[in-house]
């Protein structure tokens, strides 16, 4: 027995192909749609067909645009020579919101994947070797017999103004989502969705109750924390999301609870 009328049922049934989407949500999302105004619904069937006609692939990068070249691509202030190469549009966006990098992209539009039977010819890789020799880059390729638990992980060394150094790994979980899992060789899991700090100490007891005292002193909100320790009474890691940036005079309090504090930095 068919419930829906057919035309209800069939644009369930095209939500439902999205990714993320079951046939649950696909049912709530088409019931949305029927009950907005004709000229929302409008507005919205309209917005995917413009998307749909105005985006394409940046004959350069390969990145998603809608003018002749994508604005990374356009901008003269960019670094040509360097060329950082992703899976995704989406790892593009993650990347630019850091306002670290100033180089260009290739957008790869995927990833080798056997089991999917997604190879080397199934992605623009071909486009950055031309885009490359075009510039009169030298493209070598390194081959590491080192085990990445993740496909789209990256490793980070920083060095501060005060000679702290970090070397972190973080992986992209996509949709603008970076999860760092090591610092300085520790195992740790936090993404960044806060002003982030970081307090590397001693593994001993109080530690927490006179840096949390400080925040709380500089009222600050705490919306995420977790400890990380390589052993107990050995070195340990304490991260602090907060709502908004931790003031300086703060941070300068919880570097002077010395000698169980080694280093504090923010991100």
């Amino acid at each position: 027995m068919q419930f829906f009328p057919a035309a209800l049922q069939n644009l369930a049934d095209q939500f439902a192909r999205l990714p993320g989407v079951g046939s649950k949500t696909a049912q709530r999302l088409a019931f949305h749609v029927l009950s907005l105004p004709d000229g929302e619904a409008e507005e919205f069937a309209n917005a995917i067909l413009e998307a749909k006609k105005q985006v394409h692939t940046c004959p350069v990068c390969q990145n998603l645009t809608d003018g002749e070249l994508c604005p990374v691509c356009a901008s003269d202030s960019r670094d040509k020579t360097t060329i950082c190469v992703v899976s995704e549009p989406r790892d593009v966006l993650s990347i630019e919101r850091s306002r670290e990098y100033h180089g260009v992209y290739h957008v790869l539009h995927g990833a080798l994947s056997p089991m999917n039977r997604v190879g080397p010819d199934d992605l623009r890789i071909r486009n950055a070797y031309q885009e490359a020799r075009k510039r009169g880059m030298e493209v070598q390729m390194v081959l590491s017999t080192q085990e990445m638990p993740h496909p789209n992980t990256a490793r980070i060394r920083a060095e501060g103004a005060n000679g702290l150094r970090i070397d972190m790994v973080g992986v992209s979980l996509g949709g603008a989502v970076i999860e760092v899992r090591q610092l300085n060789g520790m195992d740790v899991a936090f993404r960044c969705e806060y002003p982030t700090l970081l307090v590397f100490h001693q593994d001993q007891p109080g530690v927490i109750r006179q840096v949390t005292e400080v925040l709380e002193n500089a009222q600050a909100n705490i919306a995420f924390m977790r400890v990380f320790r390589n052993a107990k009474r050995k070195d340990a890691c304490m991260i602090i999301e907060t709502d908004d940036p931790i003031p300086p005079e703060s941070i300068r309090a919880i570097q002077n609870l010395k000698p169980v504090i080694r280093e504090v930095c923010t991100l």
